[in-house]
Order: C-alpha cells, then sequence, then structure tokens
C-alpha cells in the first residue's frame, strides 16, 4: 500500500469510529479535527505504539471533548 492509501484507511477507521459516537456531520468534522492534531503533534510521536493506535486515541480524545462541550451534545 502507498502512503495514500494508509491515509485512506486510517481516515475511514477514524470516521467509522466517530460515527459511532457522534453524528454523520460531528463525525466528518473531528476526523478533519483529528487530522490537524496529528499533523502538528507529529514531532512528540516517540513510536512506542503504532501510528493507527496513536491517531485512534486522538480521535477518542477528540470525541469525548466533543461529547463534553455543551454545543456537542
Amino acid at each position: 500500500m502507498d502512503r495514500n492509501q494508509i491515509l485512506a484507511s486510517l481516515r475511514e477507521r477514524i470516521l467509522a469510529f466517530a460515527t459511532s459516537r457522534v453524528s454523520r456531520e460531528q463525525a466528518e468534522d473531528l476526523t478533519q479535527e483529528v487530522f490537524v492534531s496529528a499533523w502538528r503533534s507529529l514531532p512528540a510521536f516517540e513510536g512506542r505504539s503504532g501510528f493507527g493506535t496513536w491517531l485512534h486515541r486522538i480521535a477518542v480524545n477528540a470525541v469525548l471533548a466533543q461529547q463534553r462541550s455543551p454545543r456537542g451534545r
């Protein structure tokens, strides 16, 4: 798989996870936010876990923050 296929696969996984927790529209926004956050935090990625695992954790945190937000309810 090339880099674009890997990123598309990761995007679909993050979107599917987020969609299972919030509305489709919110999930699409969160997915984009996850990738922007990951890009900004890439220098902090230490490789102690897989990249997909790290990205999923960012997604979990984003969904939880969305659910805690008064606007996310």
